[in-house]
């Protein structure tokens, strides 16, 4: 089992069907997977392992959707951080989840204090000016496209979401791979998801319900 086995499949039988729509441009379900097939790839490269905790510092852009995909095909844990939070609370998250990578954009890179997360071995910048870290297409031109899904075990964590820390610290809240493709297909069954659905991400990808209930369901539904 792995989560990301939905991309797959979709991919599999739908090809060429829209996965993303995104400020004008389409990205099909093959195309998507063909790219976090060889962002997984990549990371198998650079160490990443799994159980390996792997953060997404990013707003609503397709480049969440790969990044996401990609890591748990590796196996690794998906450590989702607030967009719009600042250097102490980028900083709890990383050091408290340990996470050994992070994906995210230009404009958040000063409110990384790398210096201070001595886990984080590599920023990778999907978009914008690196400032001196790797671009998110150099990585995936080192990657094969011929790797797929790792299988995990159902009770094998999958994803690390935080608390909003409204009466303290954030506090970190582990999703199996079972969790969440339970939760996937619960959800496509009883909203009744169909593949001619388009689905708006009204709300933040880095939450739970914009990441499992929206994302997740709608590449199940290969909408």
């Amino acid at each position: 089992m792995n989560i990301a086995q939905h991309v797959e499949r979709a991919a599999r039988f739908f090809p060429d069907h829209p996965a993303i729509l995104f400020e004008g441009t389409s990205i099909g379900y093959a195309d998507l997977n063909t790219g976090a097939n060889r962002l997984a790839s990549a990371l198998r490269a650079h160490g990443v392992e799994a159980g390996d905790r792997v953060a997404l510092y990013l707003p609503n852009t397709p480049a969440f959707a790969l990044c996401y995909v990609a890591a748990l095909k590796s196996g690794a844990v998906v450590v989702s951080i607030n967009a719009l939070f600042k250097s102490d609370e980028v900083k709890y998250i990383l050091n408290d989840s340990g996470s050994k990578m992070l994906f995210t954009v230009g404009d958040l890179l000063p409110n990384i204090p790398r210096g201070e997360c001595p886990a984080l071995e590599a920023v990778i910048v999907c978009a914008g000016d690196p400032g001196g870290n790797v671009l998110l297409d150099g990585w995936m031109a080192q990657g094969t496209a011929e790797v797929g899904a790792l299988e995990m075990h159902p009770d094998a964590p999958a994803v690390l979401l935080y608390t909003s820390g409204t009466t303290g610290f954030p506090k970190g809240t582990v999703l199996t791979h079972g969790n969440v493709v339970s939760n996937m297909y619960a959800t496509v069954h009883h909203a009744g998801f169909t593949r001619r659905d388009r689905l708006a991400l009204f709300l933040p990808l880095f939450h739970v319900f914009g990441q499992n209930f929206i994302m997740n369901a709608g590449f199940t539904a290969c909408a």
